[in-house]
């Protein structure tokens, strides 16, 4: 006897209302209040559960109109670091870049203070990382 999986729900913009928006974890969707920042788990992505966090834990808001809910979503989403935004992929090249100097260095087995004759080879790695090969050249 085959056993019925409840669907998985998606996001959708009228969540707005009860003040919740998205945040992707670990390639999971799931609901974050736009005024207390909690993230509930994919399974609460129910208008029944998100109008009950609403109403429980912020009734001061419950007269409020949805553009102040989108306020709050643009605010959290600009503020947020999670893995899908820009600044994630930014960061996550800066710390390439840091690591490949470091194996350069080390690999080199001299002392740190080396460095004048690794700072443009390392400065090169950084450029191709951060910005592109095509900016090494310049």
């Amino acid at each position: 006897m085959a056993t019925k999986r409840a669907p998985k729900r998606a996001y959708s913009d009228d969540y707005l209302k009860f003040g919740f928006t998205s945040i992707v974890i670990e390639g999971i969707e799931k609901p974050q209040c736009v005024i207390c920042l909690k993230v509930l788990s994919a399974e609460s992505m129910k208008p029944f559960e998100l109008k009950r966090h609403f109403e429980k834990e912020h009734p001061t808001y419950n007269d409020r109109d949805v553009s102040f809910s989108q306020r709050q979503s643009q605010s959290v989403k600009k503020s947020r670091l999670d893995t899908t935004g820009q600044t994630a992929i930014t960061i996550r090249a800066a710390v390439e870049a840091s690591y490949v100097v470091s194996l350069r260095i080390s690999k080199s087995k001299k002392p740190h203070t080396i460095g004048e004759e690794l700072v443009l080879p390392c400065t090169k790695d950084i450029v191709r990382i951060m910005i592109g090969a095509d900016a090494v050249k310049n």
